[in-house]
């Protein structure tokens, strides 16, 4: 049973080490994020587009938002970047119980955002915005989008964690984690300038 909490790129079990010729991980985060880029600026473009075309803003039919719950939203899914940040340090120094902590502490701090984000929905849908207005419409897809790509990060680190419950190496690329960890903060990035956008 090896010590090794993560294996060096293309370790296999038994034999030399071989270089992949295509890293998986690369190879996906930089598609996710050209293809979240690209959905996410026409979405934000076509809120600009409507705010710029209205007589006033906010119109007098706008249900009434929440900047300070949404706000605190985007901190704690700032804290659960900087806390895969701490697990992919954590993971190079060869420290599984601190890459754990992080690990599991990333998933609160997401699941909080996705909590906060939810009470946010019902808040609006309770005071009557339609889903097929346009602001309706562009609110719940961008928003949605990025929720459903959050979740999809936290089943990522949900796996990552049952891995580092075993302490064997694996063969898959060690960067994956700090892939997951570049995602999270394009993400918030990409949150940030949501934020902007409809909140302020």
């Amino acid at each position: 049973m090896s010590a090794s909490l993560f294996e060096e790129h293309g370790l296999v079990a038994d034999g030399p080490p071989s270089a992949p010729p295509v890293d998986n991980s690369q190879f996906l985060f930089f598609i996710g994020l050209a293809v979240d880029t690209v959905l996410f600026i026409t979405f934000a473009g076509g809120y600009f587009l409507l705010r710029a075309s209205a007589p006033s803003w906010p119109p007098p039919d706008l249900p009434h938002l929440h900047p300070a719950l949404v706000g605190w939203s985007a901190i704690a899914l700032f804290l659960g970047a900087v806390l895969l940040t701490v697990a992919v340090i954590a993971q190079h120094k060869n420290a599984l119980r601190t890459m754990r902590g992080s690990l599991m502490l990333s998933i609160i701090f997401l699941t909080t955002f996705l909590g906060l984000n939810a009470i946010e929905w019902r808040s609006i849908f309770a005071s009557g915005l339609p889903i097929r207005t346009i602001f309706g419409g562009i609110y719940f897809v961008l928003t949605g989008l990025f929720h459903v790509h959050i979740a999809g990060c936290m089943l990522y680190i949900i796996s990552k964690y049952r891995w580092t419950r075993r302490w064997r190496r694996y063969t898959r690329s060690s960067i994956s984690i700090a892939r997951l960890s570049y995602f999270i903060d394009a993400m918030l990035v990409l949150w940030l300038a949501i934020f902007g956008v409809i909140y302020l």
